[in-house]
């Protein structure tokens, strides 16, 4: 098994990003009415995480902005121009300055906790006219003791008039979105009511007689039986979670998972998989790989293809663009990409180059068309080392047939020194400073957020 500390890394850079990115979200003092010009709108959004750029966290969103909506307050504004990133947390509770108001600029001071204890503080500025947005947030946000600090800045334009088709489509989801919130309010979360739930003894199937797919709830050990009698070509969705009291964010991640299979039925088979507790939780193998719940994961033919941790804002959303991402990538002919292809005598040196060089991840893989999880995994991987190759090295060891790893034992015998024990493929493997410090049995949909944190931490 691979020893690593990759996930409570990654979940502290995640936090980082979230803290900072989801003050927007919070509730703001400010009640100055803005008008902007109704129409369609588009924007960039950047951040920097202790002066580095991240990508992961940057966005291009448009939207038709209708006249019924193009009069509202400071904070309608920031909620909606930071919502598409998906990265607020709710639950969050904000503290603001007075805000400083002048013609076409309001700013503020701000300092947030959020409801897994991390903190941030800074200044919000916004600057508008009637057809431009532009916006910033400049603090530091502390999680556990770790502190970076955090620039966000975008902006969003007035770029033409919405066609019929445009404001049919916003006027539907601003009537869906207005039926589809909350009944809880975002900085209440312990006073939310939480109804019983025992664990399922058979696989649950709860869903509609209309529904395409169902809604199933199963024991963490019940996964692996059920995807067997899932269609390969059917997506589905499985939320790690708990139906726990003590753990409110759980309890709204289930409400809004149950929110998403309403707008998704059709797309996707729904699986929650949700002890009532985190006690129980830990006796289960397919649980206590996660450092912390919920978390969503999108799986193609058994095969994790993309991971979402944390509360999902617009769940629905986030679920669809991760589908949308997932399918570009396997679709994608990488063929073009010039992937370091190395032997099993050239990995020593490679590792002892992560001592004075860039960090160094290795990808042991197959071509084996009978292991969808490698081909698939190639794809992935690929995807990450094109996006960062410039700072990180990137390398492959490929076998013709899954077995042959097996017999590869210069290879073996090389990780082994490094407490790194192959167990099937595709396996990762991230070196810094001549050590493994991190992997991936199996696929690896969130390696871009382990190459984040290695070089947050550099």
């Amino acid at each position: 098994m691979i020893q690593s500390n990759l996930s409570s890394r990654a979940g502290l850079i995640a936090a980082l990003i979230m803290c900072i990115s989801g003050t927007a979200f919070a509730q703001s003092s400010n009640e100055r009415m803005i008008s902007l010009k109704p129409g369609y709108w588009s924007g960039k959004q950047s951040v920097l995480v202790a002066g580095r750029a991240l990508p992961i966290a940057d966005l291009q969103h448009s939207d038709c902005l209708l006249k019924n909506q193009s009069e509202q307050s400071v904070e309608y504004y920031f909620r909606k121009l930071i919502a598409s990133t998906n990265q607020g947390e709710d639950g969050q509770h904000c503290d603001f300055s007075k805000p400083l108001v002048s013609t076409g600029t309001v700013s503020t001071d701000y300092s947030c906790t959020s409801i897994n204890g991390s903190t941030s503080n800074g200044t919000l500025k916004y600057e508008h006219s009637q057809e431009r947005v532009d916006y910033t947030i400049d603090g530091y946000a502390q999680i556990l003791g770790a502190s970076a600090p955090v620039n966000v800045k975008g902006y969003t334009g007035w770029v033409r008039n919405c066609s019929a088709a445009e404001i049919e489509a916003a006027t539907l989801q601003a009537q869906e979105n207005k039926l589809s919130q909350p009944a809880i309010a975002a900085n209440s979360l312990e006073s939310v009511k939480v109804a019983e739930q025992t664990e399922p003894v058979n696989p649950q199937v709860t869903s509609p007689v209309t529904s395409s797919h169902p809604f199933v709830r199963l024991k963490p050990n019940e996964l692996q039986s059920f995807l067997k009698t899932v269609p390969a070509s059917t997506r589905v969705v499985v939320n790690y979670s708990l139906y726990d009291k003590k753990c409110s964010y759980c309890i709204i991640n289930n409400q809004k998972f149950e929110e998403a299979y309403e707008s998704l039925k059709d797309d996707f088979v729904f699986v929650e998989i949700a002890p009532n507790n985190w006690a129980k939780a830990r006796k289960y193998k397919q649980l206590n790989r996660f450092t912390g719940l919920p978390v969503l994961e999108l799986l193609y033919n058994k095969v994790i293809v993309s991971r979402l941790p944390g509360v999902l804002t617009e769940m629905s959303q986030a679920i669809t663009a991760a589908n949308i991402k997932a399918t570009k990538i396997l679709r994608k002919d990488f063929s073009h990409y010039n992937l370091a292809s190395l032997n099993s005598n050239d990995i020593a040196n490679q590792i002892a180059a992560s001592k004075n060089g860039k960090p160094f991840v290795l990808h042991v893989t197959t071509t084996d068309p009978t292991s969808d999880f490698s081909l698939k995994d190639n794809k992935l991987f690929r995807h990450t080392a094109e996006k960062w190759d410039t700072v990180v090295q990137f390398a492959e060891i490929s076998y013709e047939k899954i077995n042959d790893i097996t017999k590869d034992k210069i290879l073996n015998s090389t990780l082994k020194k490094h407490s790194v024990v192959i167990r099937g493929l595709p396996t990762t493997v991230i070196f810094q400073n001549g050590k493994a410090t991190a992997g991936y049995n199996g696929t690896s949909p969130d390696l871009e957020l382990g190459i984040i944190t290695l070089l947050s931490d550099k």
